[in-house]
């Protein structure tokens, strides 16, 4: 069947409209998933004074925050590139006598039911062959969990127009006095403690691991 003349320029129209629609609708899911999964790189100074960078992608949710991380990075320890997955947020990384560490932190009080409450309010793994494994967090060695070195914030203001994060700067939220549990660059075990104690509390639980 052909088309009348007069009818070629109406196909053309809806051809034009249903175009701009399925257009519309990927930009939307577009800007829908870069909203829900951030990604960006940032450098990370590592406690013996190695510079990475280090890819994260966050599952957030408006008004909740972070639920599960995948942070992304390469070091010889590890044979190259490998990637870190979590219902966490990252909080370190460390490398020493040939072991490769991830510490990070429970955003909630399923995260932290998750991480069976954890005691310090860290969870810390061990890079093991061709995986990372949880350790208790105080297996990490002590020089490798003085101070955090991924931050636990996304990407705002400045930082959201660079194509790399500085490891000059740092998370500001968190840090007013009207704060029950600042978070402090450097890591205060007592503070920690208390805020994985308040946490397990709220769920009827006591800390019930390392």
């Amino acid at each position: 069947m052909t088309l009348e003349p007069q009818s070629k320029p109406r196909v053309r129209k809806w051809l034009l409209i249903a175009g701009a629609a399925v257009l519309g609708i990927a930009a939307l899911s577009y800007a829908w998933y870069d909203y829900r999964f951030p990604t960006w790189k940032e450098e990370v100074l590592l406690p013996d004074g190695r510079m990475i960078v280090v890819m994260q992608r966050r599952d957030f949710i408006e008004g909740y925050g972070t639920r599960k991380t995948w942070l992304t990075f390469s070091l010889p320890e590890m044979g190259g590139e490998q990637t870190w997955a979590e219902w966490l947020y990252p909080t370190m990384i460390g490398a020493t006598d040939g072991k490769v560490y991830v510490v990070g932190r429970p955003r909630g009080s399923q995260q932290f039911r998750i991480y069976s409450h954890p005691r310090y309010a860290y969870v810390a793994f061990e890079w093991k062959g061709n995986q990372f494994q949880r350790i208790p967090f105080l297996s990490v060695p002590e020089s490798l969990r003085v101070k955090e070195n991924v931050r636990w914030c996304l990407p705002g203001g400045d930082d959201s127009k660079q194509n790399v994060r500085q490891a000059s700067q740092w998370c500001v939220e968190r840090m007013g006095p009207d704060d029950k549990f600042p978070m402090p660059q450097i890591v205060d075990l007592d503070l920690r403690a208390r805020e994985a104690f308040d946490w397990a509390k709220s769920a009827g639980h006591m800390p019930d691991s390392e």
